[in-house]
């Protein structure tokens, strides 16, 4: 990746300041190798640097398919911790809809047909199975 010149003449590193970005808003950032326009050395050498720039702890690991960044002081403060708690709670969900999407549907009570989950129907009528050959609606009940 190539150096920028700004206007006062100081490089600007397009590299660096992605990865600033990333975690200042997150606390971690991920690359994938495929698609790393340096090499994998030179990234973490810029995501160290840009961690003590920031005055933050990093470690930086390499896996199969990506090179990664992690704030080791993440959260630090109430703006983080808010963020934290978003991004788990986001996890949380997602993981008990493809649970919910997994989990297999019984046979209609009323004609015995055996039902199909619709993604797409579940979020036009939100919280509701629909028999497509007699038309029964029933109410899923879910764990709060």
């Amino acid at each position: 990746m190539a150096i920028i010149v700004g206007i006062n003449g100081e490089p600007i590193d397009p590299l660096a300041i992605a990865i600033s970005d990333e975690l200042t808003a997150h606390g971690s950032v991920s690359q994938d190798l495929h698609t790393l326009t340096v090499t994998v050395t030179e990234w973490r050498k810029t995501a160290r640097t840009v961690a003590r720039q920031l005055g933050r702890p990093v470690q930086t690991l390499l896996t199969p398919d990506a090179v990664h960044a992690i704030l080791r002081d993440w959260p630090a403060d109430d703006r983080e911790q808010v963020i934290q708690q978003q991004a788990l709670r986001e996890v949380a969900e997602a993981a008990a809809f493809r649970d919910e999407l997994l989990e297999p549907i019984s046979p209609c009570p009323a004609c015995g047909n055996q039902r199909e989950w619709k993604p797409a129907a579940r979020f036009d009528q939100p919280d509701t199975i629909v028999c497509p050959r007699c038309g029964l609606v029933e109410v899923a009940h879910h764990q709060p």
